[in-house]
C-alpha cells in the first residue's frame, strides 16, 4: 500500500475516532449513557472501523489494477518493429538531429530535443539525470524499442526507418543493458550461445580484466548466474557483450557499475582500446570516462 493511502487511512479513523469521543463522552456526562454501553459501543465501531479499512484496501487494490492494466495496454499498443530492407555491413558514423520520443502522444519524453553524432571509431559517454531516457534513447535507436519519435536518426546517411534493425544486431552491434532480466541458468550456459573471439582472448588489456587474480571467469563458469556477486554479474555480462565476434559498435549501459575497484582501471584501459577500433557508445554517471571519451548530454 502507498505511503499516501496509509495517511488517508489513519486521517479518516482519527477523524471518526474524535466524533465518536466527543458524542460518546456528552452522552456520558448528560447520563444518557453508561460507561459501560460507551465501552461496548466503541468496540463495535472499531470492528466497523476494520470492515472500512478493508473497503479502503479493496478500493485502492482496483485502482491499483486500473493503473497496471492502463500501462500494460500502453504497452502493447506499441507497434511492432517495422524492419527497412537496407542491410548496413559496418556502422561509420550515426547522425541525430532534432529527435525526441513520445512515450504517449504530446508527452516528449526530452526537455530539449537531442541532436549529436556518433563517429567509429570512438568513444563516446551518454549523461543525464536518471530516468531521463538514456537507455530508452538507445533501444529505439536499435529497434529494440519503438515508441513514437521524431526527428531525423541516419546511420551512414542512411534513415534508420529503412534499415533492417534486427540484421543490425545480429551483426554489427552488441550490448549490455542494466535491466534485462537474468535467466535461470550457468554463467556457462549464459555465454554457451556467444563465439569466442579468439582475437580478444589473446589481447593483454582483455585478460587483465576478466582473467585476473581479482576475478577469473573459468573458475566460475559452473555456478548459477542467481549465485554470483553483483560485481562478477556485471562482469560475466559484460564479457559475454565483448565475446560477439565481427562487431562493429558496443551499447554498455553502466559498464563500470559494481565492478571491483581494483579492476575500474584494467576495463576503462581495455574500453579505450576497443575504441581504437570500433564505436563505442556509454551510459555512465562515472566522472573516469570523461577524461577518455566525448559526452553527450541527454535531457
Amino acid at each position: 500500500m502507498q505511503f499516501a493511502e496509509i495517511i488517508f487511512q489513519l486521517i479518516f479513523q482519527l477523524i471518526f475516532q474524535l466524533i465518536l469521543f466527543i458524542n460518546g463522552g456528552l452522552s456520558v456526562i448528560s447520563g444518557n449513557m453508561t460507561v459501560g454501553s460507551f465501552s461496548i459501543l466503541f468496540q463495535y465501531f472499531n470492528q466497523l472501523l476494520g470492515e472500512v479499512d478493508e473497503i479502503f484496501s479493496v478500493l485502492f487494490g482496483l485502482e491499483s489494477f486500473r493503473v497496471a492494466k492502463m500501462r500494460i495496454n500502453k504497452l502493447l499498443s506499441i507497434k511492432n518493429e517495422v524492419d527497412g530492407k537496407k542491410i548496413i555491413s559496418r556502422i561509420e558514423s550515426i547522425y541525430v538531429h532534432d529527435f525526441d520520443i513520445s512515450l504517449h502522444r504530446n508527452s516528449p519524453l526530452f526537455v530539449k530535443k537531442l541532436n549529436c553524432t556518433f563517429s567509429s571509431p570512438g568513444l563516446y559517454i551518454i549523461k543525464g539525470k536518471n530516468g531521463i531516457g538514456k537507455s530508452t534513447f538507445l533501444r529505439t535507436l536499435i529497434g529494440l524499442y519503438t515508441p513514437i519519435k521524431e526527428g531525423e536518426v541516419l546511420i551512414n546517411n542512411e534513415n534508420i526507418d529503412l534499415i533492417n534493425k534486427k540484421k543490425l544486431r545480429e551483426n554489427n552491434i552488441s550490448c549490455l543493458f542494466q535491466d534485462v532480466p537474468l535467466p535461470s541458468c550457468t554463467v556457462a550456459e549464459y555465454i554457451r550461445d556467444k563465439h569466442t573471439n579468439s582475437n580478444s582472448d589473446q589481447n593483454e588489456a582483455f585478460k587483465k580484466v576478466f582473467y585476473s587474480s581479482q576475478f577469473n571467469i573459468k573458475r566460475i563458469l559452473d555456478r548459477k548466474m542467481d549465485e554470483l556477486s553483483t560485481g562478477e554479474l556485471q562482469l560475466v555480462k559484460l564479457y559475454s557483450a565483448f565475446l560477439k565476434e565481427k562487431v562493429d559498435c558496443y551499447l554498455l549501459d553502466e559498464p563500470l557499475a559494481n565492478i571491483y575497484p581494483e579492476l575500474q582501471y584494467d576495463t576503462l584501459n581495455l574500453l579505450k582500446q576497443m575504441a581504437q577500433t570500433k564505436l563505442v557508445i556509454i551510459i555512465s554517471h562515472d566522472l573516469q570516462f570523461e577524461k577518455i571519451g566525448k559526452t553527450i548530454k541527454v535531457g
